[in-house]
């Protein structure tokens, strides 16, 4: 199950404070979390402009033992590029799973233009988020460094105070329930030779009941590849260019059969993020579409061709 660990009902801080802010939590479920989003609050909604590198609130997750970063747990957020939700803004990482345990999440970059939210000074209370039947708890201890917008280390100041006591740093995560969790390694090489490895939970969704019994177990890649063979009139020439992109790139259509075809961009989650309705006559049998994902988050997106006939899905990476 996904969930965001700090949330606010509100996008309005209340303090100018230039130091580290930390909060506590304790991951209680034996199998750990998986931690694939870090966060930082957005004062007014419209896009962080921090202090720290590049102008931007740096997060991280401390193990509160060693007082060191959890290798993996630290991002700069920055703009209002990142996804957006219950008044902190997001970006992806590459996942964690954090084990049992207590830790700190630190973030630092809020200013007199960017301001956090200090229920100690006047704001608050502020909800608590999602604990997912008890896999995460929250600390009702507050942690803060020195009033200055330099450096980045554990807070050395700390007190007893309100449970979240800062609206500041956040992070969306997962709970594995068992060890049969759907955990996929995704390996890709370059024409170089260069080799990178990653790791992500894969939830499953059929809201259009496709897989619904009676099912078909595949025992090995012959049998698949007949399968995939199967589905008919795939052979519908689709490019995407440039390929990576900064965010404008150019999808060419050829082979199409007269008709109406569907073309979509989705996100990472699924989420359909541009749509257009295309008709094919009989005269020519190619299309060519612009796309603008420059307002997106950097990552993977999917190019989905659907005509009378056939589904084709291409990739298309955004970099920012």
């Amino acid at each position: 199950m996904a969930a965001q660990a700090y949330i606010s009902a509100t996008n309005k801080g209340n303090q100018d404070f230039y130091g580290e802010l930390g909060l506590e939590f304790t991951v209680n479920s034996a199998p750990g979390i998986t931690i694939n989003q870090l966060g930082a609050f957005d004062d007014q909604g419209d896009g962080i402009a921090g202090t720290q590198s590049g102008g931007g609130i740096r997060v991280a997750v401390f193990d509160k033992t060693t007082r060191t970063v959890v290798p993996g747990l630290d991002a700069i957020i920055i703009g209002n590029a990142d996804a957006y939700g219950q008044n902190y803004r997001f970006r992806n990482i590459v996942p964690v799973t954090l084990p049992q345990g207590t830790y700190v999440i630190v973030a630092k970059g809020y200013n007199l233009y960017e301001k956090n939210g200090n229920a100690g000074y006047g704001g608050g209370p502020y909800p608590i988020g999602n604990v997912v039947n008890g896999a995460l708890s929250f600390g009702n201890t507050a942690y803060w460094g020195e009033n200055t917008a330099s450096g980045f280390s554990f807070p050395n100041h700390s007190a007893t105070a309100l449970s979240p006591n800062y609206l500041a740093g956040s992070f969306r995560y997962v709970t594995s329930t068992t060890s049969s969790d759907n955990v996929v390694t995704i390996s890709v090489k370059d024409i170089s030779g260069n080799l990178a490895q990653a790791t992500a939970h894969v939830i499953v969704q059929d809201p259009d009941g496709i897989c619904k019994p009676p099912l078909k177990t595949v025992s090995n890649i012959s049998e698949a590849q007949d399968i995939a063979r199967t589905v008919p009139d795939g052979n519908n020439g689709i490019m995407v260019y440039p390929n990576p992109t900064r965010g404008e790139f150019t999808v060419q259509l050829s082979n199409l059969k007269p008709g109406k075809v569907t073309l979509q961009v989705l996100n990472e989650n699924g989420s359909v993020i541009a749509q257009r309705m295309l008709s094919v006559d009989g005269k020519s049998r190619s299309l060519i579409e612009s796309f603008n994902l420059r307002q997106q988050p950097s990552g993977m997106y999917l190019i989905r061709l659907t005509t009378s006939s056939s589904v084709e899905v291409r990739k298309v990476i955004v970099q920012h």
